[in-house]
């Protein structure tokens, strides 16, 4: 009896060993199903820009057949509609496959292998970002497939240092897309932004009505304010914008104070020629009486009457030529 009960526990004892030996995974397993992972994963990918290629094809036919007839330009959106591609986080999530999301996540996270409603891993914001990077990285190196990370990078290179080889150099290390595709890109959006706006009619350019008066008389200058709204009114402008000199802008300024709800759209601009000229005058108010017209006269930079003028602000010009010898002088000596 006892001889039999020994043998029965050696049996059971070889029996859950054998179990166990079942159950352990081995070096090879674990080659094999990351090589299965990485195939699966791989073919995902290419069936993807197949998808697209064949979408972006059926667009073309479609687009072409739709413009039968019209010349299209070299690069423009019926070439190249693959380049019509928003730059976010967002797209970049629809764009990259749950598959190859969560391999990436439980790769670099500690992210636990329950999934959400939309079937990826709970990871946090910043992990990821770091994951849709990495994937954005995969999907181009693997099937070529554009992604907005590859797109937005080259167009802020290209943005900042306007440099070709930087571009290459980043394009060969699989950061970005091509200086070509780049090019064609900004190529698409001007097209695409160009067929959403409406095509603005030629602008016409005439003359306002005369008046046989002084064009600083407040009559005159009211009737011009109120026919140039008018005409802003007609063609649908909330605001009117006029630009005169410091005459009738004096003039006009008074208008607004005296109704400043019939002028309340009324957006008044002096003349550049005024505004520098006032300037100028501003630095001769300050710098009278300083004696600064007396070196003007003994430099021999100009003579006593025209120096009186310029500090006055009455010759432009004179004004112009004089202030910055004067400030050359003053900057040396400083």
């Amino acid at each position: 009896m006892l001889t039999k009960l020994k043998e029965l526990k050696e049996t059971a004892q070889e029996a859950e060993y054998e179990e166990e030996s079942d159950d352990e995974v081995t070096p090879d397993d674990t080659m094999v199903s990351s090589y299965n992972t990485a195939k699966r994963t791989r073919t995902e990918l290419q069936d993807q820009c197949k998808a697209e290629k064949q979408a972006l094809k059926a667009a073309r036919e479609a687009r072409a057949s739709s413009a039968s007839g019209s010349q299209q330009m070299p690069g423009s959106e019926t070439e190249y509609p693959s380049m019509q591609l928003e730059i976010s986080y967002l797209e970049a999530s629809r764009r990259v496959s749950c598959n190859l999301y969560n391999h990436l996540a439980w790769l670099i996270t500690d992210a636990s292998p329950e999934v959400g409603d939309g079937g990826r891993v709970k990871v946090s914001p910043k992990q990821h970002e770091q994951v849709l990077n990495l994937a954005q990285d995969v999907c181009q190196t693997v099937a070529g497939i554009l992604t907005p990370k590859h797109i937005g990078t080259a167009l802020h290179i290209l943005k900042e240092t306007r440099s070709k080889a930087t571009m290459t150099l980043l394009n060969r290390f699989g950061n970005c897309i091509s200086y070509q595709d780049a090019q064609r890109y900004i190529t698409t959006m001007e097209n695409s932004v160009d067929e959403q706006t409406d095509a603005t009619p030629t602008t016409v350019i005439s003359y306002g009505p005369f008046f046989p008066k002084s064009p600083t008389d407040p009559d005159v200058v009211e009737q011009s304010v109120q026919y140039c709204m008018d005409v802003s009114r007609k063609q649908g402008q909330e605001f009117t914008i006029i630009t005169c000199d410091q005459a009738i802008y004096e003039v006009v300024l008074g208008l607004q104070k005296k109704n400043p709800q019939k002028y309340a759209k009324l957006i008044l601009r002096m003349g550049g020629f005024h505004i520098a000229q006032n300037f100028l005058k501003a630095i001769g108010h300050l710098m009278q009486a300083s004696g600064i017209e007396g070196i003007m006269v003994e430099a021999d930079v100009c003579l006593c009457g025209t120096a009186n003028k310029i500090i006055s602000g009455k010759d432009y010009y004179t004004m112009l030529r004089v202030h910055t010898i004067v400030h050359a002088a003053m900057f040396a000596l400083h």
